[in-house]
């Protein structure tokens, strides 16, 4: 029971800090950018009239030639702070409070949770934006495909179809928050620590490529762009639900492996320290 209450403590008090400093609101803010700027060609120059659930979901799957960019931002908020407190010799202090097991896994929930909220966050204030501009939620004939390519839609769930499109993004950001964290107990340069994520999703698309049909014939739970950029199951989306908690368990799933890396890792340096 201590034990979780200091871990409690721990993570209360870093998201107290870090929810009121630039670590948060930059990066969310820089997130907005770019589904502002992604959604823009897509919204003046497209010659037809468009609705906020197909730019989220347009979003989403990919469209627009700044959607690479927000790996970039996963990985940057809080990817760092283990390595930025480990090269200011930081970290020791803080396991004296607690122990290698509360601090690492305290890292890991933290910059997950924070991660998806900047995601979550940005993504309110660009629908907010999008209504602003006169945007409906979703167009009576649907010029735009958004009914044909969802069940949802179809059925009239618009704003539950908005809600777990941007979950799915969410669970993009956590994922490689959290697998930054892991790698930044290994890894000693920032710069690496930065592009190793970013370099691992490409090549494994990459070799999905070549060895499964460039990606047709594999299977969705090794494919993360099935897992993080479409809420289709097999092709089908008339399972828009099983896709998401699909993409839920596995991004949990992975946060725990990476936890258990990391607190072994961290256990390791403390160690030797």
């Amino acid at each position: 029971m201590k034990k979780l209450k200091v871990f409690l403590n721990v993570i209360g008090k870093e998201m107290a800090v870090s929810l009121a400093s630039f670590r948060f609101w930059g990066p969310m803010f820089a997130y907005l950018a770019l589904l502002l700027l992604g959604s823009e060609p897509m919204i003046l120059g497209s010659g037809a009239e468009q609705d906020i659930a197909n730019v989220i979901s347009n979003a989403t799957s990919g469209g627009g030639s700044l959607f690479w960019l927000r790996f970039c931002l996963f990985v940057v908020p809080y990817g760092c702070c283990y390595y930025d407190e480990f090269a200011g010799s930081g970290t020791k202090y803080r396991l004296i409070r607690s122990s290698p097991g509360i601090y690492g896994t305290s890292k890991i929930v933290t910059g997950g949770l924070l991660t998806g909220a900047l995601v979550l966050l940005a993504n309110a204030l660009f629908v907010v934006i999008l209504k602003l501009q006169g945007l409906p939620l979703m167009l009576e004939d649907d010029l735009n495909g958004v009914m044909q390519t969802s069940q949802l839609a179809a059925d009239g769930h618009v704003v539950e179809l908005a809600v777990y499109l941007i979950l799915v993004q969410c669970f993009a950001g956590i994922f490689f928050a959290t697998l930054t964290i892991a790698l930044s107990a290994f890894i000693r340069n920032k710069f690496l620590l930065l592009g190793m994520p970013v370099a691992l999703f490409f090549g494994l698309d990459s070799f999905s490529g070549l060895f499964f049909n460039n990606g047709y014939t594999q299977p969705d739970i090794t494919n993360w762009r099935i897992l993080f950029f479409t809420l289709q199951v097999n092709g089908a989306c008339d399972q828009e639900r099983f896709a998401v908690v699909r993409s839920g368990l596995y991004v949990l799933v992975a946060a725990c492996i990476f936890c258990v890396i990391f607190v072994r890792r961290v256990r390791e340096v403390a160690e030797i320290e």
